[in-house]
């Protein structure tokens, strides 16, 4: 056993301990009030004190001071659950019926609550300068009513004042339990609401030349849209655009004034996100040959996480060194999927790890946002190993 799973042996059960409590009562986003409350409890147990309570409305910032100068590194773990009814048997299964923890962060938040009392245990010690700052994320997968997920919020909330580096890391259904996956440069991808009005005027449906009909334009506006990517993009770039919903219509005689098109894009890289606004923008010019008109409406979500290559590689060499080159899983490619850890990594240089908590045992990977998820809990240690792994090997190379 390498040494630092060595010193997280002695508390390595209570790490699993915490997951089943947190898992067994699992609160959705923005209201994470019992969680936090538990967080606060067990981090004041380790006599870490410099904290802040109610940050993003239910998270938690609690700082690890070495005493020595140098610089500062965040870790970050989200912890609400979804609404989803749990269908694992187990004697630790969600007590709340239509919530459960499908997407692990009570296993994120566990490991970092396991790193904190090690990184706790280290600066008393003195084994590493600056500080650690402990970033207890609310509100991962949903935003608010006014469009703010949890990382967007502890960032305007100053969360990530004075933070040298961040990291972050999700569990991955797909890798083997005890090993660590790094992905250089973009890791997931952005992800925006789109909606397009199109509007025509309406006519009887046997009169159609006495309207301008908003259905024949909203089809040419899909073909249009669906030769963004192929025709507007760089092809050595990438990117998506999907509609998801079209409503529009009164009745089957009279010619539509109004139609509504949902969907989302997706990107890895800022500059292809704005390439696909102002193209969307473009295609809404189309309209006007048709005798109509069309806008478009963004809601802005998540931007695209890109791993710092530097911080990525330094970590990597830590955990390969202390843990074996055989716990590092190859790179299992960028997400389209969204996560808001980039509103962090925007903001300060990041990288986000993935931890692996397949059983190999299991036939298939239990998906994420699947009533089914679980995870092998021997992944638990090795997650706390490598948040503090990323701490402490960043303060010693970036350090006064």
């Amino acid at each position: 056993m390498s040494p630092i799973l060595q010193r997280i042996a002695p508390f390595a059960d209570d790490i699993t301990q915490w997951r089943r409590e947190l898992h067994q009562y699992p609160e959705l986003s923005f209201e994470e009030h019992r969680t936090a409350a538990f967080v606060e409890k067990t981090l004041r147990s380790f006599g870490i004190t410099q904290l802040r309570t109610g940050v993003a409305k239910t998270g938690i910032v609690a700082e690890i001071d070495s005493g020595r100068p140098g610089p500062s590194v965040g870790l970050r773990a989200d912890m609400e659950a979804l609404p989803i009814d749990e269908a694992v048997n187990c004697s630790y299964r969600s007590t709340h019926p239509g919530i459960m923890h499908a997407c692990g962060h009570d296993a994120h938040t566990a490991m970092l609550l396991g790193a904190a009392r090690l990184l706790k245990e280290m600066a008393d010690a003195g084994e590493f300068p600056g500080k650690v700052r402990l970033l207890f994320q609310p509100a991962e997968e949903t935003m608010d009513a006014e469009g703010k997920s949890g990382g967007r919020r502890m960032v305007e909330e100053g969360a990530l004042d004075g933070l040298d580096a961040v990291f972050g890391q999700h569990v991955s259904p797909s890798i083997e339990v005890g090993k660590v996956s790094f992905q250089y440069g973009p890791i997931t991808a952005s992800s925006d609401r789109i909606t397009l009005h199109v509007r025509g005027s309406s006519a009887h449906g046997a009169m159609p030349h006495n309207g301008v009909d908003a259905i024949v334009i909203a089809a040419a506006l899909i073909q249009a849209v669906q030769q963004i990517v192929s025709r507007r993009l760089d092809a050595r770039s990438t990117g998506l655009i999907t509609l998801g919903t079209i409503k529009g219509g009164m009745a089957e005689n009279i010619i539509a004034d109004h139609v509504v098109m949902g969907g989302t894009i997706r990107a890895f890289t800022p500059e292809v996100r704005q390439t696909l606004i102002d193209e969307l923008h473009r295609v809404c010019h189309i309209a006007k040959a048709y005798g109509g008109s069309a806008t478009l409406e963004l809601c802005e979500g998540y931007p695209p996480s890109i791993n710092d290559p530097e911080l990525t590689a330094l970590v990597e060499k830590a955990i390969c060194r202390e843990l074996g080159q055989e716990r590092i899983h190859p790179p299992i490619g960028v997400a389209t999927g969204a996560e808001d850890f980039a509103f962090m990594s925007r903001l300060v240089r990041g990288s986000f790890l993935r931890i692996g908590v397949k059983d190999p045992a299991w036939p298939q990977p239990l998906g994420a946002h699947t009533p089914q998820f679980e995870i092998d809990e021997r992944s638990l240690p090795i997650g706390t190993a490598a948040l503090v792994l990323a701490a402490t090997e960043t303060l010693r190379c970036h350090g006064a």
